[in-house]
């Protein structure tokens, strides 16, 4: 065995550097603009409540005071679109009055209960909760953070993703970068891909009033086999660290998950590698 350092020069037919665009695109699903919610489907029939799109947000609000955990929901109903199995789902909310709450849910499926969800309770200072919600209703909480300002009359992204088994939510104020990391997350395959849920809460006894506009979907960016070392570039780098990783019998070097390293890994990964991406 050896070890292929910068210096040694690789006589392929891909020996430039090679950069990749991310195959991530956003799309607006809706900014209520028109002033109704076309695409959006009630889905809890139970839920005493109304929806109004006619200000340029969507308003989910109860008609009357009600108590504890009263939901009001409505669904994308474009959402079997393949796409939106791996991405993230983000929107502008408000709370309107002290007793709203607000969720969003993703890879809603069957009865618009089967889902992903994330929630913000008034516990102490604030609390985001992640859970899964199974059809009957019952949740399974996957994970929490205390201490997240969500304040009433102020404008917030609500964001929740998935890739693969890989699920993450934020929430963060308008105007404010994005969080890097996640403020909650959770690895759980139950779900694989669904459409998004946007829901309200009334904590207590008290009126639901919560605003939502500007839906996205974000799809995740589609990766390079190529690009070994993950550093946005295929060029010799790649080559000669994946020659490292195989000579060194590396997991990393099984290019074709077999769980075997062998010559079949090195053609796979030249023929990406000469490929491009």
């Amino acid at each position: 065995m050896f070890r292929i350092t910068a210096r040694i020069a690789v006589p392929l037919a891909v020996a430039v550097a090679v950069g990749y665009p991310a195959v991530a695109s956003s799309v607006t699903i809706d900014d209520f603009n028109d002033g109704d919610d076309a695409g959006w489907t009630r889905w809890q029939t139970g839920a005493s409540g109304d929806w109004d799109a006619s200000s340029g947000a969507y308003v989910l609000s109860t008609t009357g005071i009600v108590s504890n955990l009263t939901l009001v929901g409505s669904v994308w109903d474009a959402g079997t679109d393949p796409a939106y199995a791996d991405g993230y789902w983000g929107a502008t909310v408000m709370r309107l009055n002290a007793t709203s709450r607000a969720d969003i849910s993703i890879r809603v499926t069957g009865n618009g209960f089967e889902s992903y969800y994330m929630q913000w309770v008034a516990d102490g200072a604030g609390r985001l909760i992640l859970a899964r919600v199974a059809a009957d209703g019952s949740g399974v909480q996957l994970d929490a953070l205390d201490g997240v300002a969500f304040d009433v009359g102020s404008a917030y992204i609500i964001e929740l993703g998935g890739v693969g088994t890989r699920i993450e939510g934020r929430l963060w104020p308008v105007g404010e970068a994005r969080p890097a990391s996640p403020m909650v997350e959770a690895d759980d395959a139950t779900y694989a891909a669904g459409t998004v849920s946007l829901v309200g809460r009334v904590a207590g006894t008290g009126f639901l009033k919560v605003s939502y506009d500007d839906v996205y979907f974000d799809d995740a960016a589609v990766p390079c086999p190529a690009d070994f070392n993950g550093d946005g570039v295929v060029n010799t780098l790649d080559f000669i660290d994946f020659l490292n990783a195989f000579n060194a019998g590396d997991p990393a070097a099984d290019f074709t998950g077999d769980g075997i390293i062998n010559t079949l890994d090195f053609i796979a990964f030249l023929n990406a590698f000469n490929a491009g991406c």
